[in-house]
């Protein structure tokens, strides 16, 4: 029972446009070039992920990643622009709960062309 997933991203700075097709259950070790177009679905076998986009990345992205990818060992991301929400962790006397992103078994992380926010998640 396979369904075929497509997803479109046009990168208006760079000039390019990208299209994924596959189907899924997806059986690849690799997934390349993710957008926040993402819809989300668990990939198993998947155990290398990189991100790009010209649009940032927010906290509920990564919560998909990590939830879509439980098997992730190596994570590269690509956004050279800021988070619009800055605020993943507040004190507790903003009355705001602890968010915490984890990455049981990520074992490398490649951020050279990446936005400093997107370092304080790791």
């Amino acid at each position: 029972n396979n369904e075929i997933i497509t997803c479109i991203d046009h990168f208006q700075e760079n000039g390019y446009s990208q299209c994924h097709i596959y189907s899924y259950p997806y059986k690849w070790k690799v997934y390349n070039n993710i957008t926040n177009n993402f819809r989300g679905e668990l990939f198993t076998s998947v155990t290398e992920v990189s991100l790009y986009d010209e649009r940032p990345f927010e906290d509920e992205f990564f919560l998909r990643i990590a939830q879509s990818f439980p098997f992730m060992k190596e994570l590269t991301i690509k956004n050279l622009n800021a988070k619009n929400n800055k605020q993943l962790v507040k004190s507790n006397n903003d009355n705001q709960m602890l968010s915490i992103i984890e990455y049981p078994n990520l074992t490398r992380l490649d951020l050279a062309y990446t936005h400093h926010d997107y370092v304080e998640l790791f």
